[in-house]
């Protein structure tokens, strides 16, 4: 299978906005009651659905949200492709290229273990309460991101998610300490 740039599905075109407003509102009142319902119970989440959104971490191992997400009843794996990627130094080129080859890779090696990737392009947020919305989901892991202009889009979407009564879990995974939690000052030097 290859995997391309593919654009967001529209969910129910056509319809009444404040009659899909009403129906994202309870949908969302009932997530959070069956979330209060079973809260801080591990073996409750064999039963949910979860939806792993995947950025710069596609390996099977040593992925702190992947290994979370195992113990979920389904997951669903994405990647987005965001086309207004906050970087100041976007993919281009060759970089979007090797890009392309990590999450063919990544996808094979999800199939070897029964998975499959979903791969979207657009704004990260649509996409992956779309995605949440189409599938049932009711949590969204990720493996946080370090630098400044993504750790405020990471932000931006767990607000977001939590306003439509989505959980939210975000993993550490590319450093040893998180620019918002080093404290140089703190630290004991031994000379």
């Amino acid at each position: 299978g290859n995997v391309g740039w593919a654009q967001p599905s529209r969910i129910e075109s056509g319809t009444d906005p404040g009659a899909k407003l009403k129906r994202s509102e309870r949908r969302a009142r009932a997530r959070a009651e069956r979330r209060a319902s079973t809260s801080g119970s591990v073996d409750s989440d064999a039963e949910r659905v979860a939806v792993l959104w995947l950025r710069d971490d596609m390996r099977l191992d040593d992925n702190p949200a992947l290994a979370a997400a195992a113990g979920f009843g389904s997951l669903i794996c994405v990647f987005v492709h965001d086309e207004d990627d906050p970087s100041p130094w976007p993919l281009r080129g060759a970089a979007r290229y090797y890009k392309y080859e990590s999450l063919r890779c990544f996808a094979a090696s999800l199939r070897a273990v029964g998975g499959q990737l979903l791969v979207r392009s657009g704004c990260p947020a649509v996409a992956l309460l779309q995605i949440c919305e189409e599938a049932a989901a009711d949590v969204i892991l990720w493996n946080r991101l370090c630098e400044p202009w993504y750790r405020e889009r990471d932000l931006q979407v767990q607000d977001l998610a939590h306003g439509c009564g989505y959980e939210v879990r975000s993993f550490k995974a590319a450093a040893l300490w998180e620019p918002w939690e080093a404290r140089p000052d703190e630290r004991a030097y031994n000379r």
